[in-house]
């Protein structure tokens, strides 16, 4: 089986435009017995890095919504990758956090492209891969975080301000080979130029 979004996605799309906003692998939401787990006929499997309680109401709405049930395989998206492209015949669908882990399932081959004008027609393309691998569902801001008694807000209003020699040893942040680090490189340099994310 291919993995794709197909009608789950449509439906997983448009409940959460509507919505408010471990370490080993675990089943969530509506579990399934053995019987009904190797009967893939109106099951969808979601294998998902997120572990957030509006996903869960997404879920449960498209249960109620259409009838079919909804396994949930979670783990940290790496695991869920390799697990995928060595014995992921039962995944439907892909749910992790970043663009960089979505490009790195896309480059295993483990993503198929999604062909719905639904989707198409409401996700802009930037928030799409370049050949419809994958969509964007939400939206995350890399902020800067800072004791109000110690900073001026003023001196601190865009990540470029950072290089600034008055923060030198004073600044917290994830390592260069983490790829949420990476994709705020990415946008620098998308935004800005690369000087500006080499400083």
């Amino acid at each position: 089986m291919k993995y794709t979004f197909g009608i789950f996605c449509m439906a997983l799309f448009l409940s959460s435009c509507g919505s408010n906003t471990t370490e080993n692998s675990e089943e969530t939401t509506a579990p399934l017995n053995q019987e009904e787990a190797t009967n893939d006929v109106g099951i969808v499997t979601v294998y998902s890095h997120r572990h957030y309680d509006v996903d869960k109401k997404i879920f449960t709405d498209f249960e109620e919504k259409t009838g079919i049930k909804v396994m949930v395989k979670e783990d940290k998206a790496s695991k869920l990758i390799e697990l995928i492209a060595q014995k992921g015949d039962d995944a439907d669908v892909l749910i992790t956090v970043d663009v960089a882990r979505l490009e790195q399932a896309r480059e295993k081959g483990i993503l198929q492209p999604i062909e719905s004008e639904v989707i198409t027609g409401r996700v802009p393309d930037k928030f799409r891969g370049s050949e419809n691998h994958w969509i964007g569902l939400t939206k995350r801001y890399r902020i800067l975080a800072y004791s109000k008694e110690r900073v001026d807000p003023e001196e601190l209003t865009t990540y470029e301000g950072l290089t600034n020699e008055k923060w030198k040893g004073k600044i917290a942040v994830r390592s260069s080979d983490n790829t949420y680090n990476q994709s705020l490189m990415a946008s620098i340099i998308a935004n800005s130029n690369q000087d500006e994310a080499t400083k």
